[in-house]
């Protein structure tokens, strides 16, 4: 096999924008790429844009889109959004 997915990713809020989930996410990468996978999915909340940031940092791109997957406040269903990273 050589795809892997990325199921959550997750930092304390009072620590977060310290850099410590793209150092999570980059050894991750590292590991799976040893492993010999050569391609990563996940998939994301359009409405966080903070990950959407990582990711994209990542060098992860958008290959498909879920709408109204996701339940978010107030009843209000958000999209998700279907993320590939390929590990050269």
């Amino acid at each position: 096999m050589d795809e892997a997915e990325i199921l959550t990713i997750a930092v304390r809020s009072d620590v977060q924008n310290m850099g410590i989930g793209k150092s999570l996410a980059e050894k991750h990468i590292l590991n799976l790429n040893y492993a010999g996978i050569k391609f990563i999915f996940l998939e994301v909340s359009e409405e966080n844009k903070n990950a959407l940031s990582l990711y994209n940092c990542l060098g992860f791109h958008v290959v498909g889109r879920r709408d109204g997957y996701y339940a978010g406040p107030n009843g209000k269903r958000v999209s998700a959004l279907t993320m590939k990273l390929t590990i050269p």
